[in-house]
Parts: structure tokens; sequence; C-alpha cells
């Protein structure tokens, strides 16, 4: 499995308090990071069972910026994953 990179945007309060958690915990901040993604996943797929690629199903998605009154704006948002935000409902 090959091992990807990923860049957040993350203010100084919340970074300091995850370096104070994962010094606690005895791992690095990206370490910590990892172990939270995968409680998140573990609790995502106990509830929409285990997920086999990258995606979201559709049902947990919540399409932001998508007006359902202009069927050519929400049509166009809902194929085009870049000009939405997605937000995960858990």
């Amino acid at each position: 499995m090959a091992t990807k990179s990923l860049s957040i945007r993350i203010d100084d309060e919340m970074l300091d308090k995850l370096h104070y958690v994962a010094d606690y915990e005895a791992r690095s901040a990206n370490g910590q990071i990892i172990v939270l993604i995968r409680e998140c996943i573990e609790k995502f797929e106990e509830k929409h069972g285990k997920s086999c690629s990258a995606t979201i199903p559709a049902p947990a998605l919540l399409l932001v910026n998508s007006d359902p009154r202009n069927p050519r704006q929400h049509e166009e948002n809902t194929r085009q994953s870049h000009t939405i935000t997605p937000q995960l409902v858990l």
C-alpha cells in the first residue's frame, strides 16, 4: 500500500492541543491523526458497512452551496465534487 501525503490548514491553538494529546498518548502528531482517522473510518463503517472505495456513499453527503431550486446548478454541483463542499454526516 502506497503512503500518500496530505496537507491541512490548522490554527495554532488546535495544533498545540493536537501535539499535547499526541505527547500524552506517546505518539507523533502524524501518528495521532492516523489514529483519529482510523477511529472515524471504523465508526463510519459500523454504521454504513465496510467501504471498498475512496468515495463516500451519496446518503452520507450533504451538498452545500447547491440550490435545488436551480436544477442546472444543482445538477452541476452534484456531478462536480470540486465545486461543492461535502460534509460527512455521521
